[in-house]
């Protein structure tokens, strides 16, 4: 009896044995991804961190394998583990990631996460500036640029200026500075533009224009809404055309040596409307007496720059010096070439050549001058023409289309007596009969004569 009772308690550990070791060699691995969360939205600028931890389970690891998308990723072979996916590793899209263990058995286990890539970089900023954007510059005029720029979340990876469309190759980074060359301040619109690139790709702009004024200009007086061609000159402004603002208008016998009178050529009458409406005035303007232009006794020669007078606002009749410089600008320019010697041996330039029109001059022929058979050049689209003059008791003369249109006669606002008893203004005039401009002291002031008018 005691014998059997041994059999079966040795049977049931045999049993219990077999069992035990059963279940251990068939536990499977585990595997849980924890890094990225399901349903991830990453920056596909900026690295991620793909984390995973698991058991073996029966016996040990022998295989891991992490996929991303449908990319395997080499060197990962054991739990837990952390791989730094680098940035841009992957596009803009939808992804998942699968990470699947085996360990010794042959037993397997996988986890997978679902995530998305987007563009989440932030775009740079910049900046374009200058003290003269939408404002109408001289070509002189010094003109700087300042470019700056910025990234949050990276860095300005290249910068490109542009003026008018082509590249400065000096600018290379920011922030900057540039002063403009005068081969990039050109006639017109001047448009600057500034580019910047991060690092990840992405642009900002920013852009200005400003004006260029060229030499040939226009103004409209506010005061009748006439408009004129004017000139830029060296540093001058001035009206091409002689001054037409007519407030009044006087009839030929209707002078005075103390008050202001005003005049349109081969007119005899007090119609502003109708005076308006003769090709003369249409043509070539108003003229003025020595009152009406702003003449004073106290305006001497001494005095370089002019009144305002009848000029529009902002512009005035130039004193003696201001015509002298426009002539002297003129003269510098002139090529030795053509250079005449006058009786007293000093040498002349055609300056009044080059200042009439082309057209509608009496013409001159004199040997030792050759260049007034030439006509007028208009070389700077002064323009001076043949506009005419009053003269007390006789009316108009010197006029386009008479046989003494020779002569532009222009006032100044100086008192210059010619002497003590020839009191009178100061008158600078052009001609076709001679080189250089000329100028006449005590000018009757009851005479009218043209106006030029140059800028503040």
């Amino acid at each position: 009896m005691k014998k059997n009772l041994l059999v079966i308690a040795l049977a049931s550990v045999s049993v219990f044995a077999f069992y035990s070791c059963s279940d251990e060699e068939t536990t499977p691995p585990t595997v849980t991804i924890s890094s990225p969360s399901e349903g991830s939205n990453l920056n596909v600028y900026a690295p991620f961190t793909v984390k995973a931890e698991g058991e073996a389970g029966s016996g040990e690891i022998s295989k891991v394998t992490l996929t991303i998308g449908t990319q395997v990723i080499p060197g990962i072979t054991t739990l837990p583990f952390e791989y730094e996916v680098p940035a841009e590793t992957f596009p803009v899209g939808s992804y998942t990631i699968t990470v699947e263990v085996e360990n010794s058995k042959g037993l397997a286990a996988k986890d997978m996460k679902s995530f998305t890539l987007s563009d989440q970089n932030v775009a740079p900023t910049c900046s374009l500036s200058s003290d003269v954007a939408g404002k109408e510059i001289e070509p002189e005029d010094v003109v700087t640029l300042k470019g700056e720029a910025s990234d949050q979340d990276g860095s300005i990876a290249s910068v490109v200026l542009k003026i008018n469309d082509k590249a400065v190759d000096a600018i290379t980074s920011v922030p900057f500075e540039y002063e403009l060359s005068a081969d990039e301040k050109t006639e017109g619109v001047v448009k600057a533009s500034l580019e910047v690139t991060d690092n990840n790709g992405k642009t900002a702009s920013s852009e200005l224009s400003f004006t260029v004024l060229g030499r040939i200009r226009s103004f409209t007086d506010p005061r009748d809404n006439r408009t004129y061609r004017t000139v830029k000159i060296g540093k001058q402004l001035w009206f091409a055309q002689d001054l037409a603002y007519l407030p009044s208008v006087n009839a030929v016998d209707d002078y005075s040596k103390t008050e202001a009178k005003y005049y349109v050529y081969d007119y005899n009458g007090t119609d502003v409307d109708a005076a308006k409406a003769t090709d003369h005035y249409k043509n070539y303007g108003v003229l003025y007496n020595w009152h009406a232009v702003g003449g004073a006794d106290d305006f001497t020669t001494d005095n370089t720059v002019g009144k305002q007078g009848p000029c529009p606002e902002g512009w005035h009749v130039p004193a003696y010096a201001e015509w002298d410089s426009l002539f002297n600008y003129v003269r510098k320019r002139i090529p030795e070439s053509e250079a005449a010697t006058y009786w007293d041996g000093s040498t002349v330039y055609n300056v009044n050549g080059h200042l009439r029109t082309k057209t509608g001059w009496k013409t001159s022929s004199d040997s030792d001058f050759p260049q007034l058979e030439k006509g007028g050049f208009d070389t700077y689209d002064f323009s001076a023409t043949v506009t005419g003059c009053y003269y007390p008791r006789n009316g108009f003369y010197y006029g386009p289309s008479t046989s003494k249109n020779d002569t532009a006669t222009y006032w100044t606002q100086h008192f210059a007596p010619y002497s003590p008893s020839n009191p009178g203004g100061l008158t600078v005039s052009i001609n076709s009969y001679r080189y250089e401009p000329s100028s006449s002291k005590g000018t009757d002031t009851s005479r009218a004569h043209a106006v030029r008018c140059v800028k503040d």
